[in-house]
């Protein structure tokens, strides 16, 4: 192998903690507990290490290759800044969320192992420097979230489970059938079929592009999700346990994301440049009604995956903007919003742990007697209703400024959902923290080892709404090479368009 193994102990760590589980003894839960913590731990501290290693502003680092199958795909891995960052967040989130699995008892293990696989599978995703070992971690992750949600879910688990399996792996096999002919393409042109760098000196005709990029933005807006492929989403987010739905929400929507920002864009810039008008139009629509939908949901976990849908879409909206301040803020905002939305659904589970609900119209009162489980919540909630100072607002306000600059009235468009967004977070707030005292339950305050699992989330929404400039300034470099491939003049005619 070529290169130092760093970014494959990253990604293979969790799973070598998950397969050791099964040496401790079926009945000592919590030693595995601690056992899958320590190796989400040392993943934590192996990504920091590679953040505090990583050049300034450079490009891809790091990078191991392997030979697998010569002259078609190889094991190759290595690392920007987009992916740094989000190897933090996947490592930091996991760690949290299976820190707050202290309740699933049952089946202990098997479930630890699932959440170990699902990391390994992210972060792999997020390294992948050959498409098809992208696709193999792209559909690994789908096995441990679909087996989570259907043994240790809720009462609709089954449907909510299978919902979700069936809608992103038809996706992913549209996906498949792209990525077989693009490798094909350039297996033609003399180069290593799936090589992910070698794939941007493909250059495809603009005619050509249309259906594989198509075939790829569909998975890709499936695992975000975006309206209307949506539609799986509240039943898994509703039925998933709580930390399962923190992961789902706060990691794997990234990777959706992700996917456009790394492939969509770079390797189909005439074709994202056709489509944008349709992509910009699904987000808007999705932030307008995921926003509505927000207000009037009673199930707590419900709104806020409606909630996530409308942020989802002004991010999805910053990076079609090909602005420089539009994606420096979808990248920001991609991490705050998997902190943030990690905190929520943790949040929400030791809520519904207390009160035995999750109607929002059966809970309040409860700050009188959780005041530090209310403050948490309440920070959480401001920053993702974007309060200044805290994370939310940076990478918001970038993404509405880059929008501005191109494209006026998806701006107003989108500030409607920021408007919108303070309404849901407010009525949440209240139903669950003020009003008359009908929290039902034991209503007891925040124990030491919640407070704990709070504490680096919400020092990281402090301390990125106090100093967001790292992440934007990190990201600079890619954002403009992916800004040079595909700026172009608005089409004649749409409202609000500019020109650049």
């Amino acid at each position: 192998m070529q290169g130092s193994p760093l970014l494959t102990v990253i990604t293979f760590l969790p799973l070598l903690g998950g397969i050791l589980l099964f040496l401790v003894p079926r009945g000592r839960v919590g030693v595995a507990r601690t056992v899958a913590m320590l190796f989400a731990l040392a993943d934590v501290v192996l990504t920091a290490y590679l953040a505090w290693a990583a050049h300034p502003g450079a490009s891809f680092q790091f990078q191991e290759r392997a030979a697998w199958l010569p002259s078609f795909f190889s094991y190759h891995l290595g690392a920007d800044w987009i992916s740094i960052f989000l190897l933090l967040l996947t490592s930091v989130s996991f760690l949290v969320s299976i820190a707050a699995s202290r309740g699933i008892t049952q089946r202990g293990r098997a479930y630890l192992f699932l959440m170990l696989l699902a990391e390994t599978a992210c972060l792999g995703l997020f390294v992948s420097l050959d498409l098809f070992l992208f696709y193999i971690f792209w559909e690994v992750m789908l096995v441990p979230i679909y087996l989570l949600i259907i043994g240790w879910g809720g009462p609709k688990r089954r449907q909510a489970a299978t919902k979700f399996l069936i809608y992103n792996l038809a996706a992913s096999l549209l996906m498949l059938v792209a990525l077989v002919w693009v490798g094909i393409q350039n297996a033609g042109a003399g180069h290593d079929a799936w090589g992910y760098l070698s794939l941007l000196h493909l250059h495809l005709p603009a005619a050509a592009q249309l259906l594989p990029f198509l075939a790829f933005a569909l998975a890709f807006a499936v695992k975000m999700p975006l309206f209307p492929f949506h539609t799986w989403m509240p039943d898994a987010y509703a039925e998933a346990p709580a930390p399962v739905t923190a992961v789902l929400s706060g990691v794997l929507s990234k990777a959706g994301l992700y996917g456009f920002l790394r492939l969509g864009l770079p390797l189909f810039p005439a074709a994202a440049r056709e489509v944008w008008p349709w992509v910009a139009g699904l987000a808007i629509i999705g932030v307008i009604y995921g926003s509505l939908i927000a207000l009037a949901e009673r199930d707590a976990k419900r709104l806020v995956g409606y909630a996530s849908l409308a942020h989802l879409g002004i991010i999805l909206l910053g990076i079609f903007a090909f602005d420089l301040q539009g994606l420096e803020g979808g990248v920001l905002q991609m991490v705050n919003h998997g902190v943030y939305v990690v905190a929520l659904f943790l949040l929400l589970g030791m809520i519904e742990e207390r009160a035995g609900t999750r109607d929002v119209t059966a809970l309040g009162g409860l700050a009188v007697r959780a005041p530090v489980l209310a403050a948490s919540f309440l920070i959480v909630a401001l920053a993702a209703l974007g309060l200044p100072g805290l994370n939310g607002f940076a990478g918001e306000f970038l993404i509405l400024l880059g929008v501005f600059r191109t494209h006026l009235w998806l701006a107003v468009a989108a500030m409607l959902g920021v408007i919108l967004a303070s309404a849901y977070m407010i009525r949440l707030l209240q139903a669950a923290f003020h009003g008359p005292r009908a929290f039902p339950g034991q209503g007891r305050e925040m124990s030491a080892w919640e407070f704990t699992l709070m504490v680096p989330l919400l020092f990281i929404i402090f301390w990125i709404g106090i100093v967001p400039r790292p992440i934007p300034a990190e990201v600079a470099p890619t954002a403009h090479h992916l800004v040079a491939q595909v700026s172009y003049a608005p089409p004649s005619g749409f409202p609000g368009g500019t020109g650049r």
